[in-house]
């Protein structure tokens, strides 16, 4: 986009919390097709054995109720599909007997191939979270590293704004930014950004060559070629693994497991810090409030010279459409009140100081 100083990008960091990721999408959709005739026999088949061996086909659903479904599954298959996606026709019909125990199961093949790209499970630890930074570039994150995400959130990570005086020095500095861009412990769309900025369609060689991106262009044209996501981090390395002597039935047995299951001798591993873990900025020994990230001020509700209680509301500063309220630590009196409304603070910066009344 454009800006009144010149031209600014705005790449959403997000993470990739999927079942299956997009390499394997395209093998799965690229996979042969069989003709509808040959579908449409194998569930009428199917239709009917289920009526003639099923103990309780009728039990939870009524009949017609299931005929009802079954045309609709019927009328679902109108040209070729490929085995993955008639597996969902099945998997919906199936879905009604609703006797607990009835399921389309992948064959091995495609279970394979589904287990080959499948990524971890949540929760997950940011275990590297290194953000660039120099002229033009800024980074609004909800997340430091070592912060442990899990499953049930807003994907988005971070925003990394860059700016240039033109589309050219737009573009070679979000260039920089995402090479200097670390995360691993999860799979994000750092490399996604790298992959598009490097395109000539979004970035041309020559300037005066058109820019040739539409809505659907990464569906119809963008030539993926990014590599499955593989955790280059150490924190699972042998190295975290630690040997435990046992004595069993009068045998010495050495087993390894990993650093934090074993006591006695091996150093555990600390647990790791949680988003947001304090909701009232400022140590407690300290007089100082400060930010909890970067943001903007968009309210204030105390003045200097104001006493306040512990709890009370201070501020309540905004970063990626989200609102954090910041409350005093302590009780006392308020003074260095430094910001106003609308004012941009950085991560930990002083905002005011909470004084013991005197």
């Amino acid at each position: 986009m454009r800006g009144c100083n010149g031209y600014k990008l705005v790449l959403f960091i997000c993470c990739l919390f999927f079942g299956v990721s997009t390499m394997a999408q395209k093998k799965l959709a690229n996979a042969p097709k069989i003709a509808p005739a040959k579908l449409l026999q194998d569930l009428q088949t199917l239709h009917k054995v289920l009526e003639q061996n099923h103990p309780s086909m009728y039990w939870y659903t009524p009949k017609d109720s299931m005929d009802l479904h079954f045309s609709r599954a019927l009328a679902s298959v109108k040209d070729s599909m490929s085995v993955w996606a008639f597996r969902t026709v099945v998997a919906s019909y199936l879905a009604n007997i609703k006797c607990g125990h009835t399921s389309v199961l992948f064959s091995p093949k495609l279970t394979k191939l589904y287990a080959a790209y499948k990524y971890p499970q949540f929760p997950l630890q940011l275990k590297v979270w290194k953000e660039p930074s120099g002229t033009g570039v800024r980074v609004d994150a909800g997340f430091k590293q070592g912060d442990v995400i899990g499953g049930n959130f807003d994907s988005l990570l971070a925003k990394l704004i860059v700016t240039g005086a033109t589309r050219k020095e737009a573009i070679e500095r979000a260039k920089r930014a995402l090479s200097e861009f670390e995360a691993e412990g999860i799979a994000t769309a750092l490399p996604f950004h790298r992959a598009v900025l490097n395109d000539v369609a979004f970035a041309p060689v020559d300037e005066l060559q058109k820019f040739s991106i539409y809505t659907s262009w990464i569906e119809n044209e963008f030539k993926n070629e990014i590599p499955q996501y593989k955790d280059s981090s150490t924190s699972n390395s042998e190295e975290e693994r630690s040997s435990l002597v046992l004595e069993l039935n009068g045998k010495r047995i050495e087993i390894t497991m990993p650093n934090g299951l074993t006591s006695g001798g091996v150093k555990q591993k600390k647990p790791p810090v949680a988003r947001h873990q304090r909701t009232t900025l400022g140590a407690l020994d300290s007089d100082a409030v400060q930010s909890p990230m970067q943001g903007t001020v968009v309210k204030i509700a105390v003045k200097n010279g104001q006493a306040v209680t512990e709890g009370e509301l201070l501020f309540v500063i905004e970063a990626m459409k989200m609102e954090q309220p910041i409350s005093a630590h302590k009780a006392g009196v308020v003074g260095e009140l430094s910001v106003e409304v609308g004012a941009s603070v950085a991560n930990g910066a002083v905002l005011l100081e909470i004084r013991d009344p005197s």
